[in-house]
């Protein structure tokens, strides 16, 4: 799965894109009730990533 940001300047604005990405969502999906998250995790490059995303405790380094 993949994630990204999308920034709106009012919380109408806000609604407005979820609303329409919702519908795009449900007609990808073949409009069908498919259930789907309301909310994907913030994708973070691996270069950019200094700990692991699963545990949030193992150190990244040189070696590993």
């Amino acid at each position: 799965k993949k994630s990204f940001v999308v920034r709106a300047n009012s919380d109408r604005e806000r609604q407005e894109w979820l609303a329409h990405l919702d519908r795009c969502i449900r007609y990808a999906c073949g409009g069908t009730n498919s259930q789907h998250s309301a909310v994907a995790a913030h994708w973070v490059p691996d270069d950019k990533a200094d700990t692991c995303m699963h545990c949030r405790s193992s150190k990244f380094s040189a070696y590993n």
